[in-house]
């Protein structure tokens, strides 16, 4: 029967420095699959049919050929050459977070009660993970801060004292937001007076607070700048759900660039990170690279996305949920241009989502 073998350079790295060649094959029967220059032996790996394996080989600055053959247990069946191309060396910062949406996965109190059990999980998790190497220490996002004011009224003051700890030195960080809204069912007071919240607990309790997240609704009013930049918020997460309400890739969507300055006509502005996957997806970028699942998940799914970031328009097609798609004479938008990235990842995969140990583990991990 005909084998295909498969290979692409993905941007990942090991120590040497030797970068990934992913091969598959489509087939009948367990194969060895080995890269070679020349002579010398790069590396070589055990495949099954269909199946994968991943090849370690030294990394390139240039396009470079290099010859992978395939063997079996009676011997060669096949070869052929791969050029291996320079690979991105990314830098990605997990924004681990539950979305905040009351009512929609349980009945109100529900939700909020289950929000503050999440700001209790937090605090175990942390201190599970203190002796961790740092960029892997459990962290977490408060998307919403309303169960924030409700925790502090209601827990230990050591655990009180603690949450403050960590929210003083990086591990949690609470964001401006109370809760998410249509921003432009606002009038400019109404705007103003949600951020007093924030204001309550910066001057009550001493919580830094310089970002604000917005998500899972169709956009944003102009005056939402005005009112975080008042209130001291500098930097906006915005993972918007187009969800058929807004088509921000028909009206110069495609040429926002990540990260942009939004400036307000009064000339206050905010440094924006937005989300470039469509739909309710947004805010679970990396809940669909497999960072909520596990590392094994994470090595499969993370490494093409990553190169698809670098080399698409857009990382995902008509297959992802919700995508409307644009006829490919209509995509004028370039790939994601930086070496750094910014995914958010819920522990599971629906809204209302509570915080776990698996995404801290993958960095752990992968950064091993």
């Amino acid at each position: 029967a005909a084998l295909v073998l498969r290979a692409s350079a993905l941007p990942v790295f090991k120590t040497g420095p030797r970068q990934l060649v992913r091969v598959s094959v489509h087939g009948d029967g367990q194969l060895d699959v080995t890269a070679r220059d020349g002579d010398r032996v790069l590396d070589t790996a055990r495949l099954g049919a269909p199946g994968g394996a991943d090849l370690f080989v030294p990394a390139v600055d240039a396009p470079t050929t290099v010859t992978l053959e395939l063997a079996g247990s009676a011997g060669p069946v096949g070869t052929g050459t791969f050029v291996v191309t320079p690979q991105r060396r990314w830098t990605v910062h997990l924004v681990h977070h539950s979305h905040l949406d009351i009512g929609y996965t349980d009945r109100q109190g529900v939700v909020l009660r289950n929000h503050l059990e999440y700001l209790d999980a937090a605090l175990e998790l942390a201190a599970q993970t203190d002796d961790w190497p740092e960029p892997a220490r459990f962290r977490w996002s408060v998307e919403s801060a309303l169960p924030v004011r409700s925790w502090l009224a209601a827990r230990s003051p050591a655990a009180v004292q603690r949450f403050l700890h960590l929210a003083r030195t990086g591990r949690i960080e609470v964001t401006a937001m109370p809760y998410q809204l249509h921003t432009e069912a606002c009038s400019v007071e109404e705007l103003h007076r949600l951020l007093r919240f924030t204001d309550d607990l910066r001057a009550e309790h001493d919580i830094p607070i310089t970002s604000a997240m917005h998500t899972d609704v169709p956009g944003a009013a102009i005056g939402f700048v005005d009112a975080l930049a008042a209130s001291g918020v500098r930097y906006l997460s915005a993972a918007h759900n187009w969800a058929g309400r807004s088509v921000p890739f028909l009206h110069g969507g495609q040429e926002l660039g990540r990260p942009f300055w939004w400036r307000s006509p009064a000339g206050n502005r905010l440094l924006v990170w937005v989300t470039d996957t469509p739909h309710g997806m947004a805010y679970m970028e990396g809940n669909v690279v497999g960072l909520a699942d596990g590392y094994a998940d994470t090595v499969a799914l993370l490494p093409g996305y990553l190169h698809a970031l670098a080399t698409r328009a857009y990382p995902y097609g008509a297959e992802a949920f919700g995508w409307a798609g644009l006829p490919e004479h209509e995509v004028t938008k370039t790939p994601y241009p930086h070496d750094v990235l910014h995914l958010r990842v819920q522990g599971g995969h629906a809204d209302n989502a509570g915080p776990s140990i698996i995404p801290a583990d993958v960095v752990r991990a992968w950064n091993e």
